[in-house]
This record gives C-alpha cells, structure tokens and sequence, in this order.
C-alpha cells in the first residue's frame, strides 16, 4: 500500500503521463523499520526506467526517564510538485532514509537486476 500510495500521489500522478508498474513491495524481515520497492516507471516519451529503492525508518532512542507515548509522525519524502510521506508511531518524529538505484530498463540483463538487488539488501539504518 504504502509504494502504490507513492507512486500514485508523487511519482507518476494521473495527469503525469507516467505510469508505473509494482515488480515488488516487501516489508524487510526482523525489527528493521524497512521496506524495499522494485517498479518500472514509463515516462512520457515511452522511455522505461527500472527502479529499486529502499526506505528505512530509524526510531529515535528511547529517554529512560520517559515512559513511552504513542502518537502519529510522519516524515515525508519531498517531489516537484508534491509529497507523500510514511508514517511510524512514536513520542518523537521517526527519521527517514531513503536510497534508489535506476537504470534504463532496456539495459537490465539478469546481471544488472541482480547488481541492483544485492546494492539495495545491503542498505541498513543503524
């Protein structure tokens, strides 16, 4: 939800003359706040760009002389025109990372998709 969400509202809105096909959306195993997207996006001239991006939220640390308090953050992810943004609850604004690896989608042989891929699982927020 939260990439068909994005591409939607930021990266190829109706009216845009983009279109963007979902490869994957995955939410990353464990306790990292992460999550990776894989989509062709087709712009207007036809041109079809491969995509892979990662967006990791860090929580900020925990003040041991607070007691938790759950609330709505967000912090968005800024575009010409507009902005999405992903939510985490906390006391304290979460901070987002984001990384994207793009790459002409004529050019993505196997091993190319699989540089991308082993790029993008290496991207942790600590």
């Amino acid at each position: 939800q939260a990439l068909e969400r994005l591409l939607s509202t930021t990266i190829a809105p109706e009216g845009s003359g983009k279109k963007a096909k979902i490869i994957a959306a995955n939410k990353r195993p464990g306790g990292e706040e992460a999550y990776d997207f894989e989509y062709i996006l087709t712009l207007p001239n036809q041109m079809q760009i491969h995509t892979w991006s990662v967006a990791a939220l860090k929580q900020p640390p925990m003040r041991s002389n607070q007691p938790p308090t759950f609330g709505t953050t967000s912090s968005s992810l800024p575009s010409s025109s507009s902005s999405s943004s992903l939510s985490s609850s906390s006391s304290s604004s979460a901070e987002l990372f984001t990384m994207t690896f793009v790459a002409p989608e004529k050019s993505c042989d196997e091993s190319k998709v699989n540089t991308a891929k082993i790029i993008t699982s290496e991207f942790h927020v600590f």
